[in-house]
């Protein structure tokens, strides 16, 4: 049974269009808690063996979803740093997790060296998925599983920390946050992060027209398949069943348009910013 009708394509839309679009762009998304209390305590008894098992790395990094401001939260940021040191999301942790003794300046500078951007989300939704389906009672237990997951990303914190302020019209960390920022976009495997990153860029006027087609091609994808579930209880529990099992969300976004028919977009197609008017196209 799901818990109010509608309720779930409502989400379903939301998390769609925030993890696309950039709605929401810093304030929901760096939330530490679901707001599902059967996820929330599956992630707080996952991240409570973390410290019996800290060579498992989706256990630390789910630990860091629901603690951020302990000093075990430092000092797991810390551990994922010396165990990933090319992953830029390892290194965009110290911008959210305070004590870790890496500055902003520096963790940016790490992030634009990374070859990889991966806070391990889909990882942690199985994980999270497995723990409340072992709980017992749970219904709809891949789409709260991944919204868990995803109340964790830094994509907030990205923003926060890069987007131009009023008030800096100079912005002394604008070289840093621009080389860190293409690294995000490029090389990230989640929908939030990319939005987030993309939508610095521009701001920032620094994205470039390889990053613009891949937007576009997002945006595209991203409008198909949220006409299709937006209604349709059944295709919405596909879509999160498709992310929870990937470690790939855009190519996953790709697959599940194409699964109805979509094709590249149009070359007279064109992708406008997501605070401008879209006029989304229709899978049929």
């Amino acid at each position: 049974m799901r818990h109010a009708s509608g309720v779930g394509a409502r989400r379903a839309r939301h998390a769609l269009r925030a993890a696309c679009a950039g709605i929401a762009l810093a304030a929901g998304i760096a939330a530490a808690a679901s707001g599902d209390t059967d996820a929330d305590a599956a992630v707080a008894r996952l991240a409570a063996r973390a410290a019996q098992q800290p060579d498992d790395l989706a256990l630390q990094w789910i630990a860091l979803i629901g603690d951020r401001d302990s000093p075990s939260a430092a000092r797991t940021v810390m551990r994922l740093q010396r165990r990933e040191p090319r992953n830029a999301a390892a290194w965009a942790l110290s911008l959210a997790v305070p004590g870790t003794g890496t500055d902003e300046r520096t963790a940016l500078s790490h992030m634009a060296r990374g070859t990889v951007y991966d806070e391990h989300q889909g990882t942690a939704a199985r994980a999270i998925a497995t723990e409340l389906r072992a709980a017992g009672g749970v219904d709809d237990v891949n789409r709260r599983a991944w919204l868990a997951a995803d109340s964790g990303s830094l994509a907030g914190h990205l923003f926060s920390a890069c987007a131009p302020r009023e008030a800096e019209p100079r912005h002394a960390l604008r070289a840093a946050c621009t080389a860190a920022m293409h690294v995000v976009f490029r090389r990230s495997t989640d929908l939030t992060t990319i939005a987030n990153a993309q939508h610095v860029l521009r701001a920032l006027h620094a994205l470039d027209g390889r990053e613009r087609e891949r937007a576009r091609r997002l945006a595209w994808w991203r409008d198909g398949v949220d006409r299709r579930i937006a209604y349709d209880d059944a295709l919405e529990r596909a879509w999160f069943d498709a992310l929870v099992a990937s470690d790939d969300a855009p190519a996953t976004l790709e697959a599940f348009a194409r699964r109805f028919g979509a094709s590249d977009p149009p070359a007279d197609w064109r992708w406008r910013p997501p605070d401008a008017p879209i006029d989304p196209p229709v899978i049929h």
